[in-house]
């Protein structure tokens, strides 16, 4: 049998930083120092790579060296002492913002193992990691507060509704439900007394009335 490298997974939310562990299990091999190259989506901004307990414990060295969106990984040491198996390392990922919920990949390739006296090892497995991008978690409803005279009464986890009460210029009690998405901006439209929901980025109207910007729900 040979050596197996695994990668962990992990899940988050877009923006943010999650931990990938990384284990070693040399089998039968006797590896004194190693190298691997580091592959991930464009989405995932590696982070810092922290040495595990088994690198420690052995006095090796990790280096890290960027090679275009790859990072090449280097562990080595001023000794012949073997690396035993358990937790090699902890690489940290930032999720990109804009990344919608699904799997992205953390792989290695290109791995070269020595023994103390600086011989080749054949290569064993490796499993792939996997990043789990989720959605940002919806609420049922939103605390009763009032932002320029407009009540904000419910919100629908499932169909991200909101009903807005207020009172209208003829003094009438008005009611409204809109759909109201993550990241996004609720206007009110005095000259059709009606509200609008506009994602972040978009223009809109300079006569309408900011009502409420909905950030991860609420």
């Amino acid at each position: 049998m040979s050596t197996t490298l695994i990668i962990g997974n992990a899940s988050g939310a877009p923006g943010d930083t999650v931990n990938v562990d990384f284990t070693l299990n040399p089998i039968l091999d006797s590896i004194a120092s190693m190298q691997f190259d580091l592959v991930f989506s464009a989405l995932l901004e590696s982070g810092i790579i922290i040495p595990g307990i088994i690198l420690t414990t052995a006095s090796k060295t990790l280096a890290v060296n960027p090679v275009g969106k790859i990072l090449r990984v280097i562990i080595f040491g001023l000794n012949q002492t073997a690396i035993a198996a358990g937790l090699l390392m902890t690489a940290q990922f930032k999720i990109n913002p804009s990344a919608f919920p699904g799997p992205l990949a953390v792989s290695i390739t290109n791995v070269v193992y020595s023994d103390p006296s600086g011989v080749s090892i054949a290569p064993g497995p490796t499993t792939d990691g996997i990043i789990t991008v989720t959605s940002p978690t919806p609420i049922s409803t939103v605390p009763s507060f009032s932002k320029l005279g407009y009540t904000f009464a419910q919100r629908n986890a499932g169909t991200q509704e909101v009903a807005i009460n207020w009172i209208g210029a003829d003094t009438k009690a008005r009611s409204q439900i809109v759909k109201v998405p993550i990241y996004s901006i609720v206007f009110h439209d005095p000259a059709t007394d009606t509200f609008h929901v506009m994602p972040l980025r978009d223009f809109v109207d300079a006569t309408w009335q900011l009502v409420d910007v909905y950030f991860n729900g609420g």
